[in-house]
């Protein structure tokens, strides 16, 4: 399938790589489109020190994640392109609180119907991705749709 899409899944952490991910997801999106803004938030863990695997899910106050997503809704709404309304490329906003990214994102493409997924990547190799995972290359194995992986911007990595 070639751009312009008409159904566009952007998960992004809200990082500045995140941030160039939605630009890009916006500029795929064709007239009429819609950009999914996919926010998977993760529980806060007490890591273990010997091998940094989660070990006590943190607690959190109802006000706490309501301020939380309150948070990100507004950060992702700023993002949003003045030249999306005057394509009539519409926005959904959807923040999931979920300790596996990559199943959130996989299940949200296929039920929004993604075309594609575009989404931001830190390039991490080594011990950092030991350490850290990588959502990104996991949704690029995983999903049924094209992946679009945007790289740290320049100056940032």
């Amino acid at each position: 399938m070639k751009p312009p899409f008409k159904n566009v899944l952007c998960p992004t952490d809200l990082s500045p790589t995140g941030d160039a991910a939605v630009a890009l997801a916006f500029a795929l999106a064709g007239d009429g489109g819609m950009v999914h803004l996919l926010h998977v938030w993760e529980p806060a863990y007490v890591l273990s020190p010997l091998d940094a695997t989660p070990v006590v899910m943190l607690p959190s106050s109802p006000e706490s994640d309501a301020a939380h997503e309150k948070k990100v809704h507004h950060h992702l709404r700023r993002l949003v392109p003045d030249a999306a309304l005057a394509h009539d490329v519409r926005t959904e906003i959807t923040v999931v609180r979920d300790g596996d990214p990559t199943g959130t994102i996989r299940r949200e493409a296929e039920r929004l119907g993604a075309e594609v997924i575009v989404m931001g990547t830190h390039g991490r190799t080594g011990i950092g991705r030991a350490l850290m995972g990588s959502v990104a290359t996991d949704v690029l194995k995983t999903a049924r749709v094209p992946v679009v992986l945007v790289r740290e911007p320049a100056g940032r990595a």
